[in-house]
């Protein structure tokens, strides 16, 4: 199955029916209205969280539960705001053509996203998909078909209230090949790295997961992760803000998984370590399509978007206190 077949939603319905054949105190912060019926500066927020750590980042998730206030329709990624009170998602409503880009926003970490709003950086002419924004909400990368094949693309605004602009292609990230598919890249809390998915040559399976660090204001040639790619299909990579543990989908085999596509993890010492060979997280898998999509900085929550309840859902999976390993 191709690349493009898997990420793409409007075709993820069909995939989906094929293989199925981290917790805390919660916040109660409210947000003003900004003058265009956004929340005010919805992701300013300080340098490092200020949530106490009250799970053990190395127990167990729980069972994930769906998010609420979401329309129904085909949703592939959940990424979070620092604070948790800003989505940014990718996909479709019921009788969608076409993925876009959305942003939801709610009062507390507890209560309903409000209303999907469409991004403006979303194209017309082509699908987008797995936005990812720095932690300081003013860089958002997602993968779009709206030029040449599937690519990386990236807009950057100057305060968090504003709309992120028109994109432009990640430039030096592309691959040699003119047919190659780039797709789901995440960019870590940081900005320091952007981690992404590919089928350019020289992958060991159908798509690979690779890497670019930060260069001045773009992005230095992508490294081929290795160590954590297989020779099956290795997508969607997410990782901690203090980036040292990974977790990514994966289509492989082996103990504690489920078929089709599941969620895998590794943890490395320092930021500066190779990561070592990836486990299932199998308390997150099922029997349909599993795929991460974002970490809170405690540790103690994971995003991730699922079919096992038939359409891509956004669900939430938290830790409680326990022993574990990360």
């Amino acid at each position: 199955m191709s690349v493009r077949s898997i990420l793409s939603l409007p075709l993820l319905s069909t995939y989906a029916a094929a293989a199925l054949a981290a917790c805390g105190s919660v916040p109660n912060e409210t947000r003003d209205a900004a003058p265009d019926g956004h929340a005010a500066d919805p992701d300013a927020m300080p340098d490092t969280p200020t949530d106490p750590v009250t799970c053990n980042p190395g127990a167990p998730f729980g069972a994930p539960v769906a998010l609420a206030g979401l329309p129904a329709g085909n949703w592939n990624t959940a990424r979070l705001s620092r604070d948790e009170l800003t989505l940014y998602t990718s996909g479709a409503k019921s009788g969608g053509t076409q993925n876009d880009l959305f942003r939801a926003t709610r009062a507390s970490r507890d209560a309903a996203f409000d209303e999907l709003v469409p991004l403006r950086t979303s194209s017309m002419t082509g699908s987008d998909n797995f936005p990812s924004v720095s932690g300081d909400g003013l860089t958002i990368v997602f993968d779009s078909e709206r030029d040449a094949g599937r690519r990386l693309y990236i807009a950057q605004r100057t305060v968090g209230a504003a709309e992120f602009p028109d994109a432009a292609m990640i430039a030096g990230v592309a691959g040699p090949g003119g047919g190659d598919t780039d797709s789901d890249p995440f960019l870590t809390d940081g900005g320091e790295e952007l981690w992404f998915s590919s089928n350019r040559q020289g992958t060991l399976g159908n798509i690979d997961l690779y890497r670019a660090v930060k260069v001045g204001a773009g992005f230095g040639a992508p490294e081929h992760v290795l160590a954590l790619s297989s020779t099956e299909s290795d997508g969607i990579p997410v990782l901690s803000a203090d980036r040292l543990t990974i977790y990514f989908q994966s289509a492989r085999g082996g103990t504690g998984t489920s078929g089709g596509f599941d969620i895998w993890t590794s943890h490395r010492s320092t930021s500066n370590d190779g990561f070592p060979p990836p486990r299932p997280v199998t308390e997150l898998n099922s029997a349909g399509v599993d795929w991460p999509g974002w970490l809170s900085a405690d540790g103690c929550r994971l995003y991730l978007a699922s079919s096992r309840e038939g359409d891509m859902k956004l669900y939430l999976a938290e830790r409680q206190p326990g022993t574990g390993q990360p």
